[in-house]
């Protein structure tokens, strides 16, 4: 089942994050890179980084995200714009530099 979360974990630990979820993928055959596709937004919150993934997630991936004690926030059923507020955080915002 899917569930629509916002799940934001500290810089420290993004890294962690993004290699259990490759691990639930992970097989005797294969190494799964499936986490590198999570935490792709960054915020900060004074001098401190975050990464943020929203969306769809699997309750298997959920589940272990939760259970990891990764995760600085989880939020369902809110919008990115109200949790980061809520969370005194602000999203970085890269801007391409002109050719």
């Amino acid at each position: 089942m899917n569930t629509h979360s916002i799940v934001i974990v500290s810089d420290s630990n993004k890294q962690a994050a993004q290699d259990l979820i490759s691990a639930l993928y992970t097989n005797e055959e294969s190494t799964s890179t499936h986490g590198d596709n999570f935490f792709g937004v960054e915020l900060v919150k004074g001098s401190d980084s975050f990464w943020a993934s929203a969306g769809s997630f699997y309750s298997t991936e959920l589940t272990a995200l939760v259970n990891s004690a990764l995760c600085h926030h989880v939020s369902f059923d809110s919008s990115f714009d109200s949790v980061i507020e809520a969370q005194d955080m602000a999203k970085v915002v890269i801007e391409d530099e002109p050719e």
